[in-house]
């Protein structure tokens, strides 16, 4: 429950800290420190990590499935 709160709390002051700034510049702020960079880097490493997830899931699964067969 702790970490519930912690986390909406975070989730809240970030809500209103990019609220507060200049949206038209932020995309340009991105983009001129490199920034922009790591965050497509880190999407693209997240979004890979949940697709090699579900493909070894999905092998278990299968495994799973022709043990059941067999039986």
């Amino acid at each position: 429950m702790k970490k519930f709160n912690i986390t909406t709390l975070v989730i809240a002051f970030l809500g209103f800290t990019l609220h507060a700034q200049n949206l038209e510049g932020y995309d340009q702020l991105l983009q001129a420190s490199n920034k922009m960079i790591a965050v497509i880097l880190v999407l693209t490493v997240i979004l890979l990590g949940i697709a090699g997830f579900l493909f070894f899931l999905d092998k278990r699964i299968k495994k799973i499935e022709e043990q059941i067969k067999q039986k």
